[in-house]
């Protein structure tokens, strides 16, 4: 329940529709390292690839990887440009999984949404380049990662 305020408060803060960071501003591949921390463990190294490719004026899509010495995760979402809100769907889900839909905002400097859980997802560009930042529970533990990518070359 916490979560889902402090998302929603997130989402409220960050919300300035004429002034938005343009999901084109994110095309091409990114790639960087941070650190990932689960509630009562160690921090751990992050590592994490984004490849973000236009479909359109206003939609992105989204493919990455972020992973520790522990385990990964993959992530593949259309982004769309809804007038200062971004909706993110899941593609390519399993065989088992329904596509999943969310919305978040794009503000000034970042695109940001909930996931699946009552976490967050949010890609902020700065000096740096991007800074991916994810929170959220997984299994029963609070977790936290954060990220600088910078550009890559295409694999």
């Amino acid at each position: 329940m916490r979560a889902h305020v402090l998302v929603a408060a997130l989402m409220v803060a960050l919300s300035q529709p004429s002034s938005a960071l343009g999901l084109s501003e994110l095309v091409g591949a990114w790639a960087g390292e941070g650190t990932w921390a689960a509630e009562g463990e160690p921090e751990q190294r992050l590592r994490c690839r984004l490849r973000a490719s236009a479909e359109g004026a206003q939609a992105l899509r989204l493919e990455g990887r972020c992973a520790t010495a522990r385990g990964g995760q993959s992530f593949n979402w259309m982004l769309v440009n809804d007038g200062g809100r971004v909706i993110a769907r899941t593609i390519e889900t399993g065989p088992e999984e329904a596509p999943q839909a969310f919305e978040g905002v794009i503000a000034a400097d970042s695109i940001a949404f909930p996931t699946p859980g009552g976490g967050l997802f949010e890609l902020r560009r700065d000096a740096r380049g991007l800074t991916l930042t994810l929170w959220g529970q997984v299994e029963a533990q609070r977790v936290r990662g954060e990220a600088v990518l910078t550009p890559a070359q295409e694999p």
